[in-house]
């Protein structure tokens, strides 16, 4: 089911986990937006799964903003899952737990209300395993969301420019939403999509350091050369203004297994 081979590695290193920790927070508006949509028909007692959960963006900030839920963040990294424990243990969030396993070999007697993928569905081969999998841990009436990126959005994205081949492997590696949404309904599953405008203005100095770090994990997988030459063509044009605008627009995709919570 998971195609995570090529970038596994990437994800254990600990310059990428601490570059991933400092670049790939989303704004503070779009994570309230995505929060209050994932949370909307949720009450106390919601337990969550987040599945590639990172280095905590996205679990640790639900954790604290709804004590009453139980959430599980699922991460098979082993630095990125200690650093997800230890900010909850820094932040004593209390009602976060971190499994560092894949969904493959994750075990839960439970399911879950809320199952969340931000920006790991085009990991995963078997979409239709990957929904089949999801569908047997989500109680009826359950939700699943995914942040992922639709071929429009990666096609208009400005920084490939600088890294074409960067986003020939990024459309290539991310599945068509249509295709993912017809193995949804396939489990009978109600699904919506709504584009959240995550892009904004970063200073000059900072978007250069966080293409030089190579945050997003594509950037490894192209030629030296083409990276290079990426990097340069960013130095030049950032050194000319004090900001840089960030294109990244994304999709939220919510799909929800007909019947009634249990």
């Amino acid at each position: 089911m998971n195609k995570a081979s090529d970038s596994q590695s990437i994800f254990s290193r600990a310059d990428f986990v601490r570059n991933h920790l400092k670049y790939r927070r989303p704004p503070q508006s779009a994570l309230q937006a995505y929060l209050s949509l994932i949370a909307a028909s949720k009450g106390p007692g919601c337990r969550m799964l987040d599945i590639g959960a990172g280095t905590g963006h996205f679990s640790i900030p639900v954790a604290e903003m709804f004590p009453t839920w139980e959430i599980v963040a699922l991460e098979p990294s082993v630095r990125m899952a200690r650093c997800i424990a230890a900010r909850a243990n820094r932040l004593t969030v209390k009602n976060l737990r971190v499994e560092n396993t894949t969904i493959e070999r994750f075990v839960d007697s439970n399911q879950f209300n809320v199952i969340l993928l931000s920006e790991v569905v085009h990991l995963f081969e078997d979409i239709v395993g990957l929904v089949e999998r999801l569908s047997s841990m989500l109680i009826k009436g359950g939700l699943i969301a995914f942040r992922t990126s639709t071929h429009r959005q990666l096609a208009e994205r400005q920084w490939y420019t600088y890294f074409p081949s960067a986003r020939l492997l990024d459309m290539q590696r991310h599945p068509s939403l249509d295709y993912l949404e017809a193995a949804l309904r396939q489990k009978s599953m109600f699904t919506v999509r709504m584009e959240i405008d995550e892009s904004r203005p970063i200073r000059s100095q900072r978007f250069i350091e966080m293409f030089k770090s190579k945050v997003y994990s594509t950037l490894n997988l192209i030629s030296t050369a083409e990276f290079s030459r990426g990097l340069r063509n960013i130095e030049r044009d950032a050194l000319q203004r004090d900001f840089m605008g960030f294109d990244y627009k994304m999709t939220l995709l919510l799909a929800f297994k007909l019947g009634a919570e249990s």
